[in-house]
């Protein structure tokens, strides 16, 4: 792969078996123009960058240790034909069936609600982000279905046409000017963003440290409309 369309951090799970076993949280690296000056890109996406650093720094600090191993990748070239997404699934550091979840994070920085588009479609993987956010972070995160009009232009896409789960966030509720010299960080509303980079850390941690059966999961086969079952035990249809 090539080395401009990715960079990646990696936490490595302790357990025996597990720790083959991978959660990915990520985010697109890239903008539109060559000059933040002009183009800053604030919301699309610095902020889903900024909020996958701050839920990797709350991880690699905790004094448990997880079981799992947890994957951030900041992705280059999606503008570009979602040329990091490509990169990594083509040669990826963990087996597709060793993938319990792509978390993506896309313009997450505006407003004072959550939406996560595929939740509805992952409901084992959703309960733990549900259990977090109605508990210690009263935050409203509203949960989607795969089918959500905009969700075929995101790196979630990606790894889901690869038969792999995976789940969107955005934030929502504020004016935003994406892909505009409107994109400044007076725009970002801080709250949001570290609203939900202590939801992911602490969903993440229960994600790495649940039993080995915890994410089996009903998803939709895009291209025959048919149900799939994913699990970490076995092969997805698509082999």
């Amino acid at each position: 792969m090539e080395k401009k369309d990715l960079v990646m951090g990696i936490i490595e799970g302790n357990g025996p078996l597990l720790k083959e076993d991978v959660i990915i949280l990520g985010a697109n690296l890239d903008h539109v123009g060559f000059c933040y000056e002009i183009m800053p890109g604030a919301n699309a996406n610095a902020s889903g960058v900024a909020v996958m650093l701050g839920a990797a720094e709350a991880l690699a600090r905790s004094p448990v240790r997880l079981k799992r191993s947890v994957l951030f990748i900041a992705l280059g070239s999606k503008e570009q034909g979602f040329r990091g997404s490509q990169a990594y699934l083509d040669n990826p550091l963990f087996k597709k069936e060793k993938t319990a979840v792509f978390l993506d994070l896309d313009m997450v920085g505006c407003g004072s609600q959550l939406q996560a588009l595929g939740a509805l479609d992952q409901p084992k993987i959703w309960e733990f982000f549900e259990r977090i956010s109605f508990g210690p972070i009263p935050q409203n995160v509203e949960p989607l279905p795969f089918d959500a009009a905009d969700r075929p232009h995101s790196d979630a896409a990606i790894f889901l046409s690869r038969h792999i789960p995976s789940i969107l966030f955005r934030a929502y509720g504020a004016p935003t000017y994406p892909y505009t010299t409107k994109d400044t960080i007076k725009t970002i509303t801080p709250k949001i963003m570290v609203d939900l980079a202590r939801i992911l850390s602490l969903a993440i941690h229960d994600m790495a440290n649940a039993d080995r059966n915890a994410f089996e999961s009903f998803q939709v086969d895009k291209r025959t409309r048919e149900p799939y079952i994913h699990t970490q035990r076995q092969e997805s249809l698509s082999q």
